[in-house]
């Protein structure tokens, strides 16, 4: 199953660029009854994939199990939560801003990732598809969690929602 929202890095407020790649990695990183850690001992438990995200058009959720009942009805639950209760932890958004910090730092030291920067910038150079050449340090620390709820509150709805399902769900 994967379900898609128009919630791509393109959505971003050109003051807070970053907002839509965190709100879309950080869903699966806790909800409101589940912590990270619950959430990653129970796709272990069911040995299922769940994975949320946000590339430059939409963000999605993209979930995999087996069809058995006793699986399957639990990791629904599970995805479902996951996609409409985020937390959005203040605790891991700050671990997640250092990453992506310490990740800008050492991209900065290669010449490939310093040539797409360039001609990202080049070719978009107020479009929001330029978005990603212009992440900095301080762009990335400027995101605070009442951005992402906001995000999350204007983009994740259902009337903008595509559900792919392949299998014997």
């Amino acid at each position: 199953i994967k379900v898609s929202f128009d919630a791509g890095v393109r959505r971003d407020n050109p003051d807070k660029i970053g907002v839509a790649s965190f709100a879309g990695a950080l869903m699966d990183t806790g909800t409101v009854t589940l912590s990270e850690e619950a959430i990653r001992n129970q796709i272990a438990r069911l040995a299922i994939n769940l994975n949320t995200s946000a590339g430059l058009e939409h963000a999605s959720l993209d979930f995999r199990s087996r069809t058995k009942a006793e699986i399957l009805q639990p990791a629904l639950k599970l995805a479902n939560q996951v996609l409409t209760q985020p937390a959005f932890d203040v605790k891991i958004l700050k671990r997640e801003q250092a990453r992506s910090i310490q990740s800008l730092k050492q991209g900065q030291t290669d010449a490939g990732f310093l040539a797409d920067r360039a001609i990202t910038k080049f070719d978009y150079p107020e479009h929001p598809y330029g978005f990603p050449a212009r992440i900095s340090e301080q762009t990335i620390q400027n995101v605070k969690r009442e951005d992402l709820v906001q995000f999350y509150q204007k983009h994740y709805v259902t009337e903008g929602a595509v559900v792919s399902i392949v299998g014997a769900v």
